[in-house]
């Protein structure tokens, strides 16, 4: 499996907290909190100690995610950060600073072509994002290190969701809903040719049946995990099954045991990316 790059949310901010919509709102609400900017650096700290080389971050133009792109470059020793307005967040207009659960957002949902007041449609903020992914997959494909050095993109949970929805086939209402959101405020996906994997802070309350939900804390052996002498070489080992590492093989007992998959001779499962993680035994569970 590979990874094609990875993207961060930006720390909490007074609005995430008070469940307000942010939108493109770049005022002293909208701004790293306390705990924000301690999110920052826990992500820093992630993704130096992965040992993953990184050769460029991108970021938003907000504030909140260009000071959370600085604060994680210091860790990766990245010295400029590229910023694109395409990665602006779904423009939700006059509803942003405004309670989530007065506003409810479900009637632009319903309706990709419904314009937020003073804002943007669904299917504009698609549009927008597709150009971007235009540029990252051409810009990834041509240009990507050949030692393998990632691509770190800075954003927002529109942003993350965007390319859940793509991969999964999920309905637009994943974009801002705080149960489905699969990574919370500071937390970090790996966007695979396949799926969007949550490797850091992810949101339990998100379950897919087609989308791998590990938190890869337990893939690199990291302490608390249950998984410390388990870690592997890079961050798409599963501390599980080994999954990432043994090409499409799965020995996840509880796979063996139950799945009607081909057999390897071996005796294990033969799998595609989503139907290793049915039966993952998350670290939290140990």
């Amino acid at each position: 499996m590979r990874s094609l790059f990875f993207i961060a949310r930006h720390g909490e901010t007074v609005l995430n907290k008070s469940g307000k919509y942010r939108g493109w709102s770049d005022g002293p609400d909208a701004q790293l909190n306390e705990d924000g900017i301690r999110s920052a650096h826990e992500e820093g700290k992630f993704l130096q100690g992965i040992r993953q080389k990184f050769s460029k971050i991108i970021s938003s133009p907000l504030q909140r995610a260009v000071h959370t792109a600085a604060i994680i470059a210091e860790y990766l020793g990245i010295d400029q950060i590229e910023v694109d307005d395409r990665l602006m967040p779904l423009n939700v207009g006059d509803f942003a600073g405004q309670s989530k659960e007065d506003n409810p957002i479900q009637p632009f949902l319903n309706n990709k072509n419904k314009r937020f007041p003073n804002g943007e449609t669904i299917n504009e903020f698609e549009a927008r994002e597709y150009q971007f992914a235009q540029y990252l997959l051409k810009y990834i494909e041509q240009e990507k290190d050949a030692d393998d050095a990632e691509i770190l993109i800075v954003a927002h949970v529109s942003n993350v969701m965007y390319w859940w929805n793509l991969q999964t086939g999920a309905n637009s209402d994943e974009y801002l809903g705080e149960i489905t959101d699969i990574v919370g405020p500071g937390g970090i996906a790996v966007v695979t040719e396949y799926s969007t994997i949550p490797i850091f802070k992810s949101n339990p309350q998100a379950e897919s049946k087609t989308t791998p939900q590990i938190d890869i804390t337990a893939v690199k052996g990291e302490p608390g995990t249950g998984f410390e002498k388990r870690g592997g070489k890079g961050p798409f080992e599963c501390g599980n099954c080994g999954y990432f590492k043994n090409g499409n093989a799965c020995h996840q007992k509880d796979m063996m045991l139950k799945s009607k998959q081909p057999r390897h001779s071996d005796g294990t499962v033969k799998v595609d990316v989503p139907d290793c993680c049915e039966f993952v035994e998350r670290p939290e569970e140990k």
